[in-house]
């Protein structure tokens, strides 16, 4: 069951407010919820006509489905942004922050369910849907926030105890753990050739991007460079699947440019780089 919040629920820190916020007017205006919900029920319609149904209530069924795609889509952007801001800002662990967060959660997402659920209510009548059915889809629309409502809870409960324990370590022993856990987070490449140059059946590293926009702060790779990746990265986060190689291949693109301007940067960056292409090559 979702618990239902208010703006007045939020008391996070501005800067994590400021941060997601931002992050949630960029994914909307690349997948705005008008946009998407003609989509899908253009999506319904187009198939009912191929398969000769008309105006049948088994198309409201392909219209929720994929609607209830996008809102899957956003409520994970919007809660992968929660987690990335309280990370970057560091922000100290206390006991409302699990709820603090599904509060934001809960109304940021309120006016894209509420938009699904109006939409489905004007459609449903000129496909033969029963009245009661907008009630059960307007469940399933809200059931999309429990996942991410779990998500939530276990990060707040894995960062306390990070936070708990980098409390008990000693600068040297915290250094080397990070560096333990960057080594071992990988991800397998059978066969891949690009920039970052030709891989085949290895591992390569692969970094979160925080740590990466470290390095580069470290190392002072121009502001210009960095931003530039961070938008590419930001993008590739919310683009849909189709458009996914298309942001990959800017990536590459950015790589060749600024290569000599990374320095001793660019091997990681690379590695970072190739893994974020690989995947979007699975799309």
């Amino acid at each position: 069951m979702v618990v239902e919040y208010s703006m007045n629920d939020i008391r996070l820190p501005s800067q994590v407010e400021r941060l997601v916020v931002n992050a949630v007017i960029a994914f909307d205006k690349k997948r705005p919820l008008e946009k998407e919900l003609h989509a899908a029920h253009n999506e319904m319609a187009e198939r009912l006509v191929a398969n000769g149904l008309g105006q049948s209530a088994f198309g409201l069924g392909i219209f929720v489905k994929q609607t209830k795609q996008y809102l899957e889509d956003r409520a994970r952007y919007v809660s992968a942004n929660l987690q990335k801001a309280i990370k970057s800002c560091q922000i100290d662990s206390y006991p409302e922050l699990s709820a603090e967060l599904k509060a934001f959660l809960f109304c940021h997402m309120g006016q894209s369910l509420k938009g699904a659920t109006a939409y489905f209510e004007h459609i449903r009548p000129a496909f033969n849907g029963s009245p009661e059915s907008t009630k059960q889809v307007e469940m399933e629309f809200m059931n999309v926030l429990t996942e991410t409502d779990v998500d939530l809870d276990y990060f707040c409960a894995d960062y306390e105890t990070t936070e708990r324990n980098r409390k008990r370590m000693t600068a040297s022993e915290l250094n080397d753990k990070n560096k333990q856990e960057a080594e071992h987070k990988t991800i397998n490449i059978e066969n891949f050739a690009g920039v970052f140059g030709n891989v085949t059946n290895s591992q390569v590293a692969v970094y979160d991007y925080g740590t990466i926009n470290k390095l580069m702060i470290d190392r002072k790779v121009p502001t210009a460079i960095r931003r530039e990746l961070e938008d590419l990265v930001e993008e590739l986060e919310i683009a849909p699947a189709e458009k996914k190689k298309a942001i990959a291949g800017k990536m590459e693109t950015w790589l060749s440019k600024h290569k000599e301007g990374l320095g001793t940067t660019a091997e990681v960056i690379g590695r970072f780089v190739g893994g974020l292409v690989k995947e979007a090559h699975k799309h």
